[in-house]
């Protein structure tokens, strides 16, 4: 190491960090992640619940996973956040089933944030119907739109600012 290079570290330990992204980015309630936001009738709240709380944790994943491919010290941080969301083996019925649903989120999310993709009100609409509901309003969606993509950037800023 020259005398000007300074060696690259993460913020805290692994465990830790990876207990706060989930904590933090994962499982605090945020208004634009409830479904009084968008009106949603009664019958339809823990549907949007379930499947917005999948979505942020496959969104810390994702990004854990994908800047772990270039900056190789998150790696055990993306060791820890895998051991909170899958708690049971890929093994048992339960753990697979928890795998995949895991993977169709992340790359549903990696759809939405692509910059060559341009139906993201679209992309909104089918994840309502993915719960039952038919969310036609484009306002709603837009609002939608905006925490995801919000939600994504934090996720990502977080991620980063834990090497140092």
């Amino acid at each position: 190491m020259g005398w000007f290079t300074k060696k690259r570290q993460l913020v805290t330990t692994p465990p830790v960090m990876a207990e706060l992204l989930h904590r933090i980015c994962a499982v605090e309630d945020q208004a634009q992640a409830t479904p009084e936001t968008y009106d949603l009738p009664l019958a339809f709240h823990e549907r949007f619940r379930a499947k917005v709380f999948l979505y942020r944790e496959a969104m810390v994943l994702r990004n854990l996973v994908l800047q772990a491919k270039k900056e190789p010290l998150l790696h055990q941080t993306q060791l820890e956040y895998e051991r909170i969301v899958f708690p049971n083996s890929p093994e048992t019925p339960s753990g697979a089933a928890r795998l995949q649903e895991m993977k169709a989120a992340m790359a549903d999310l990696g759809t939405l944030v692509d910059p060559d993709k341009d139906k993201k009100l679209t992309w909104c609409r089918q994840w309502f119907q993915a719960i039952g509901y038919d969310e036609p309003d484009p306002v709603s969606l837009a609002i939608f739109l905006a925490f995801f993509a919000d939600h994504y950037v934090a996720v990502h800023d977080s991620v980063k600012a834990m090497v140092k």
